[in-house]
């Protein structure tokens, strides 16, 4: 069963609650500059607020450095560098040379939103996977029929012209539940 089914690039309150309504059980909010979903510090921390006791919320950085302001104000901290950090999602292109994290997030993209194949050594993880990478309403159910991760991760696979859209939201949720 997916019990991690988060949806990334969260920039608003009303994004945080589509998706709570949508079904996903996380949100992630974005910290890297260059990135077109960056959300500045007060805007993640309302929205982490705002999300308490309703859906679990992650800092997505690429290292530590860019998400530290807000780390205590999220339940996990997705990164593409490793800390030994309790609430750490490692996230990665190649396979983990280190199993200290509390999932592995899989993302050949790093958030291009384009849809490759996962690598077969996935099927075989002996550790929590979280899969991301170009997933949509359309290919979600098939990955997880295929490889029963623990979690999902989407961004731009629900969005229209850039903005979060509710019907592809509910469409995705819906698409995971089914295939499980």
């Amino acid at each position: 069963m997916v019990e991690f089914l988060k949806v990334c690039g969260i920039k608003s309150l009303t994004d945080a609650e589509y998706a709570i309504e949508s079904g996903f059980t996380a949100i992630g909010v974005v910290f890297h500059k260059k990135s077109k979903r960056f959300v500045d510090f007060e805007k993640a921390k309302k929205i982490a607020e705002f999300c308490k006791g309703k859906i679990q919320t992650v800092a997505v950085g690429i290292n530590y450095r860019e998400v530290e302001p807000a780390a205590k104000f999220f339940d996990f901290v997705q990164l593409y560098e490793y800390l030994p950090l309790k609430n750490l999602i490692f996230a990665s292109s190649r396979k983990p040379s280190v199993e200290k994290f509390k999932f592995f997030l899989y993302d050949k993209g790093m958030g291009d939103g384009k849809f490759r194949q996962f690598p077969e050594w996935l099927e075989k993880a002996d550790y929590p996977v979280i899969l991301a990478g170009g997933l949509s309403p359309e290919n979600v159910g098939e990955v997880v029929k295929k490889y029963s991760p623990v979690g999902v991760d989407v961004s731009s696979g629900v969005e229209t012209n850039g903005v979060k859209d509710f019907e592809k939201m509910k469409q995705f949720v819906k698409e995971v539940r089914n295939a499980e």
